[in-house]
């Protein structure tokens, strides 16, 4: 495989799995996160935080980039300057917008659970982030992969 892919969230517990498993079939990885310097792994990180990057525009020079960009961000807990609007509604949306505008697909990373009606606002927000992705017209593919299988 020669495609270049972008793990938003790629130290985290699903990215780490993704990106163990697209380095072993040859794709050319980078690993987008907050914090660059704690890997220290040899694959490629650059500094992505989704809280600050909401608009189409601030995504789509990594859109032209990558053939793929596959977000497992996710948050389980609010904290300063970290919402869950921001991170799980926002953020997936922009992306969803600059890879439509750029052809890139794009792989979403969710959760079980969710419905307009769910009581818990990490559910309510992945779920409005879901519809904001489907939405977009990008090439988009949303997984909501089960504890279970991990």
């Amino acid at each position: 495989m020669n495609k270049k892919i972008l793990v938003l969230g790629g130290n985290g517990f699903v990215g780490r799995h993704a990106v163990t498993h697209l380095n072993s079939v040859g794709a050319k990885v980078t690993i987008g996160t907050r914090n660059p310097k704690r890997n220290k792994g040899s694959t490629t990180q650059a500094k992505y935080r989704l809280e600050d990057l909401t608009h189409r525009s601030d995504r789509e020079s990594a859109a032209l980039e990558y053939d793929v960009i596959l977000n497992c961000v996710g948050i389980l807990r609010q904290r300063v300057g970290e919402t869950y609007d921001a991170i799980h509604h926002l953020a997936p949306q922009a992306i969803a917008k600059a890879c439509s505008s750029t052809n890139t697909r794009y792989v979403h990373v969710s959760a079980l659970g969710l419905s307009v009606e769910a009581k818990s606002r990490f559910l309510t927000s992945k779920f409005t982030g879901e519809k904001a992705i489907m939405n977009s017209g990008c090439d988009w593919v949303i997984v909501r992969p089960s504890p279970s299988r991990w």
